[in-house]
This record gives C-alpha cells, sequence and structure tokens, in this order.
C-alpha cells in the first residue's frame, strides 16, 4: 500500500492519480478509482465536481461512501487491478455524521482497522489517499475531536502498514518511507491499538 497524507489542498489526490496510474500501466492491469466523498452540500457538490473534472479517463470509477471494506471485499480484483482510495478522512467523516451522537473514537477506530485487513487481503497495490487533521487548532466540538483523534490514530496504523507513504505540502512530495524503509529522517514510534 502507498499512503499519501497531507493537509487540505495540498496536493494529495493529483499525485496520488498519477501514483496509481504509474503503477497500473506498469503492472499492465486496470486502475480504479474509489471515490468516498458524498455531496452532503454545496461546498463538497463542488470539490465532487473538480475532482472528477481533473480525474484521467483511464480510471474506472467505483463510488463507496459507505462499507468501504465490504465494497473492497467484493470487486472483482482482475476487473479493478490497481486501486486508488480518496480518500480515508472523508470516508471516516461520512461514518462520523452518519453515526451522530453515537459515534465514538473506537467506532471510528474499527472502521479504520477493517478497512486494512480488507486492503492487506488485496491482491494488486493499493494508494490510499488521507489528511492530516492532528496539526492545527483543537476543534471546539467534541464530535471533532473525537474524529481527528481517531483519524489521527488511524493515519499512524495505515502508514505503520503501508510500504510507502508520502507527505504532501504546498505541492512538494516528501518521500517518507520507500519500499519498507524509512527516510533516513523518520522512526516509527509504535501506535498503541
Amino acid at each position: 500500500m502507498h499512503l499519501v497524507i497531507g493537509g487540505a489542498r495540498s496536493g494529495k489526490t493529483a499525485y496520488a492519480e498519477r501514483v496509481a496510474l504509474a503503477t497500473a500501466e506498469r503492472l499492465q492491469v486496470p486502475v480504479t478509482y474509489i471515490a468516498t466523498g458524498i455531496a452532503l452540500d454545496a461546498e463538497m457538490e463542488a470539490r465532487i465536481a473538480r475532482h472528477q473534472e481533473a480525474r484521467a479517463r483511464e480510471f474506472l470509477l467505483c463510488e463507496f461512501p459507505r462499507h468501504l471494506h465490504e465494497n473492497l471485499a467484493a470487486l472483482d480484483e482482475r476487473e479493478h487491478g490497481v486501486l486508488l482510495i480518496d480518500c480515508l478522512s472523508t470516508y471516516l467523516g461520512t461514518l462520523s455524521y452518519d453515526l451522530g451522537d453515537t459515534s465514538s473514537e473506537a467506532m471510528l477506530f474499527d472502521a479504520g482497522m477493517q478497512l486494512i485487513e480488507e486492503i492487506k487481503r488485496y491482491p494488486f497495490p493499493v494508494v490510499v489517499v488521507t489528511t492530516e487533521v492532528g496539526m492545527g487548532i483543537v476543534p471546539l466540538y467534541e464530535s471533532a475531536r473525537v474524529y481527528r483523534d481517531a483519524l489521527g490514530r488511524v493515519n499512524a496504523h495505515f502508514a505503520e502498514m503501508a510500504t510507502d507513504v508520502t507527505w504532501l505540502m504546498s505541492g512538494i512530495a516528501l518521500a517518507l518511507k520507500r519500499n519498507g524503509d524509512l527516510s533516513p529522517c523518520c522512526e516509527i514510534w509504535p501506535m498503541p491499538r
């Protein structure tokens, strides 16, 4: 798995698309874009439209805003090949929204861990886009803090499992991990489950 992580509008999706297309071309298999966004308001509707316009025609498209691990399990890998999941943070955000007041860090974390297990089973490379949400101010609302904390833990576990991790900042890609090896400037701290 290749994890592409960064802040909002950092270039994550464009970078991940290039990685997925190049990987599929090298392996001579199809490439599938798994969109997790759902238009809950006009801003998200516009964002989805921009992504659709920019997306390369080579991508097959699956829209899985919910039940992502179950939908991945049902995919025919020969038909779908390399997967690009855009994005983990949106998927967990939708789950948090759907759960409402019953949402908990444990529920969101478990959903992330179920997804990791399904990605491990998938026979072709998977590129996962996610957002780093823990570097800003502490969110005002408890639900946002629960989401931030769960996503931070899930992102750490995805990074630990990934063979490649790329950080995108202001359109610049920084390789944190390649072929399972950390960049000389990086060190992994064990994350509690």
